[in-house]
């Protein structure tokens, strides 16, 4: 019984040892495989961290995409710092740079005192000199980015007895570029002026165009009005308005008001981000009806120099205008305000 039990218990155990050897080679076969999938997925790794150097190389496959895709979303630099684009209607405190048109929604309030000396011979032929001096005020509104109208008055504080011009006033942007800008404008003047004891009222259209190039980033040459606050405007035949000078034409309406072109230029410089300078002239004065002619030189050399200083909301700034031909005779002195209330 006992060797039958061992006989039976030992017989197993030979057969369970061959029969081991044989998982064994088994096992070792599915190690063989196992390491092959272990490879193959450790490259996978290795493919997705170099880049999918294997699949690249062999003409895109869909593991060689793979590893490009994480290749760029794991390695890819950050992109580099850049200055902000400022927004639609941002507002520079360069005059050079801004538009020549207020930009939507934006308003500004602007104010003058203009003062003016003439001395003009009498019948005795001694020079006599008449000073006035006046308040101008009056406020635009961006209606777009393109779009821009507007309402002035003024007042004479003295002498006393003279109100106005009234002027409505608009422009509209035609074009902006690196190197050029370009807008219309125009104005519907009322303007009393006294003579001879009597008072007449002028009626009058005004068109002009305001043409800004630049030079250089910061020099321009412009007609018309460079972004700088509206001056005023003569309607008057006996005397010429001084540059700059935002509208050429004029159409007299009433009372033998004056039809005129006049052709005036300047040059402006950005001498600094917050200090714009300039300096005007009217080339000529041509007559359409009810003016007389004058060219530059050979009737008249009206100069103006100014200059603005602009500070977040504010340009203040100041001109000064006289007729080189008849140095003293013809001066005038203004100086300006311009408030951005948004």
């Amino acid at each position: 019984m006992v060797l039958a039990t061992s006989t039976l218990v030992a017989a197993p155990k030979k057969k369970k040892t061959h029969t081991t050897k044989k998982d064994k080679d088994k096992d070792k076969s599915k190690d063989k495989d196992k390491d092959k999938d272990k490879g193959s997925d450790s490259g996978a790794e290795i493919d997705m961290d170099a880049g999918g150097g294997a699949g690249s190389s062999s003409g895109g496959g869909t593991s060689g995409g793979s590893g490009d895709s994480a290749e760029l979303a794991i390695k890819a630099p950050p992109p580099p710092e850049t200055t902000p684009v400022p927004a639609v209607g941002a507002r520079t405190l360069d005059l050079n740079d801004r538009p020549l048109t207020l930009p939507k929604g934006q308003i500004d309030v602007h104010g003058g005192l203009p003062l003016g000396v003439v001395t003009v011979p009498d019948i005795m032929g001694n020079k006599t000199s008449t000073t006035s001096f006046g308040f101008a005020f009056g406020a635009t509104y961006g209606l777009d980015d393109k779009t821009e109208l507007g309402l002035d008055y003024a007042v004479s504080l003295s002498p006393g007895d003279i109100k106005g011009p009234l002027t409505l006033h608009g422009a509209y942007t035609l074009a902006k570029a690196a190197k050029y800008d370009f807008a219309l404008g125009g104005a519907f003047v009322v303007h009393p002026i006294s003579a001879a004891m009597t008072t007449t009222t002028y009626v009058a259209l005004q068109v002009g165009a305001w043409f800004r190039y630049r030079a250089t980033p910061k020099l321009s040459i412009f007609t018309g009005l460079p972004a700088t606050p509206h001056p005023d405007v003569s309607l008057a035949r006996s005397g010429f308005a001084f540059p700059p000078m935002p509208y050429q034409l004029t159409l007299g309406f009433n009372s033998g008001g004056a039809i005129a072109l006049n052709l005036p230029v300047g040059v402006g410089i950005q001498a600094a981000p917050k200090v714009y300078l300039f300096a005007a002239t009217n080339i000529a004065n041509i007559k359409i009806a009810n003016t007389a002619n004058a060219f530059l030189f050979k009737d008249f050399i009206p100069l103006t120099l100014g200059g603005f200083y602009s500070i977040n909301k504010l340009d203040i700034g100041a001109e000064f205008s006289d007729d080189l031909k008849q140095a003293g005779d013809y001066l005038a002195f203004t100086i300006m305000a311009r408030y951005f209330i948004q």
